[in-house]
């Protein structure tokens, strides 16, 4: 598995299309690289509160992007219903 620098992380999600540069900044910081919350807000020159709310928008962004994938999932690996 490669690995990829705190940049490479964020932009992988954010070209996915599926968080903001911030979003994925906050939540690569906290979840991936466990940087302390104070840190990260200096780090992006914001308030933690403000980190907090992108990683809260980020996380459940993250969770229904799961939830689309495991209804993909279940429709594709179904048992065959014999209906034509």
């Amino acid at each position: 598995m490669p690995q990829y620098t705190v940049e490479e992380e964020i932009e992988l999600l954010t070209e996915a299309g599926l968080l903001t540069d911030r979003q994925a900044e906050a939540f690569v910081l906290r979840r991936v690289e466990a940087t302390p919350g104070y840190a990260v807000a200096e780090s992006m020159d914001v308030a933690e509160s403000t980190v907090s709310d992108y990683l809260s928008d980020a996380e459940a962004k993250i969770e229904a992007a799961r939830e689309t994938i495991d209804a993909i999932e279940e429709i594709r690996y179904q048992a065959p219903s014999g209906d034509s």
